[in-house]
């Protein structure tokens, strides 16, 4: 979008440049005319093509959800609508809503008695976003006014990791064979506790070392439910020797018990263990490790603290956890604050194995030569 003098009549002209064309009105006497029918064009060109309340854009959208999510996350986002977003924005037209109207719903979360983490309000904007996404794919709307909503800053304090020496106390104090293999799958490959649960054999592969990643397993409310993943994306592991290794161990076992075939689960065979029990030997196995109170999913935050240790980029720590590089960014950033002071470093360290004498002969000449 511009405005411009048109030199030869002596007024002013309007311009929108959208979706590959230009819009023109001419002959203003004033910039400010042209400014100002310059956003009359701008208002024009962006009416919806179907003008719907949110409420009506979060039904339809729900529905998408259901063919491609998990319906673990399609509960949870309805869950936050319907609390958060619908008393305040449900009743607005899509194209209505401002970027002031959702940062007065962000305000109004910061004031609640309930004292919301920064995390959960960005979820919320994020809720949002993704009903504007899809309004924009949809061509229902052309734009996204979460795209100027700056989100709040999240501390990361909260997250626990446990070193490798910690994981060995922990794997040392359990007994029970099967039980060290589960948690030495959650630690050596980041994968979720639902996802190990819903681990079946015709997921593993022990010629190529592969594990597929395709399914996980919610209780809730007294019933079990077997998911697509979080995100609704597969994903393949290549599992660490160690893991190899015991998995081929239990499945030695495995495969000699009456009805065995590939569709067996590995952790409970026709059903699989269950979040109760697995939450009670976790807490008995960090007590008699000495360890402090932390919780299952530690071990996949120990697990990206390992790999971002260990130099991996924060892309190729998103591909090892099967996570989009946004929701990434969002948990580990942290971990690589320091990332220019380690180039920096590694620059210093290339420089000092090399014949640094050069780079000081090379300054002294050109002072010489500016003598």
């Amino acid at each position: 979008m511009t405005v411009r003098k048109d030199n030869e009549r002596g007024t002013w002209i309007a311009v929108v440049y959208y979706n590959g064309k230009h819009y023109w009105r001419r002959g203003f006497r004033t910039k400010r005319e042209a400014i100002k029918a310059e956003l009359e064009i701008k208002a024009g060109l962006q009416t919806p093509k179907k003008r719907m309340k949110l409420d009506e854009l979060e039904n339809e959208f729900l529905a998408h959800q259901k063919l491609r999510y998990s319906m673990t996350t399609v509960k949870t986002n309805e869950s936050r609508y319907n609390t958060h977003i619908k008393p305040y924005l449900g009743n607005k037209y899509i194209d209505n809503i401002s970027v002031k109207d959702i940062q007065s719903l962000i305000n109004t979360l910061k004031m609640s008695k309930k004292e919301y983490k920064n995390s959960y309000i960005n979820h919320i904007i994020e809720c949002i976003s993704k009903l504007y996404n899809y309004a924009m794919d949809m061509e229902y709307i052309d734009y996204n006014p979460t795209k100027k909503v700056r989100k709040l800053k999240e501390s990361q304090s909260g997250i626990k990791y446990i070193t490798l020496s910690q994981f060995q106390r922990l794997y040392q104090s359990v007994d029970d064979f099967y039980y060290k293999t589960f948690l030495m799958i959650l630690f050596y490959t980041g994968i979720r506790v639902g996802e190990a649960r819903a681990i079946r054999w015709e997921q593993i592969d022990f010629k190529s070392n592969e594990m597929k990643i395709n399914a996980h397993i919610v209780d809730k409310g007294g019933t079990r439910r077997v998911d697509g993943r979080k995100n609704n994306k597969d994903y393949t592991i290549i599992m660490p020797f160690n893991v190899k290794e015991a998995l081929l161990n239990i499945y030695n076992i495995e495969k000699n018990k009456d009805g065995f075939n590939d569709d067996k689960y590995v952790f409970g065979y026709y059903k699989s263990w269950s979040y109760n029990k697995i939450r009670t030997r976790f807490k008995k196995a960090l007590k008699d490790a000495g360890l402090e109170d932390i919780k299952l999913h530690t071990l996949r935050h120990s697990y990206a603290s390992l790999l971002a240790n260990s130099g991996a980029s924060i892309q190729e720590l998103a591909g090892a956890l099967g996570d989009t590089l946004e929701v990434t960014i969002n948990t580990y950033s942290h971990m690589y604050d320091d990332v220019n002071e380690k180039i920096s470093n590694r620059i210093n360290a290339i420089i000092s194995e090399g014949d640094s004498s050069f780079f000081i002969d090379e300054r002294e000449n050109k002072s010489n030569q500016k003598e």
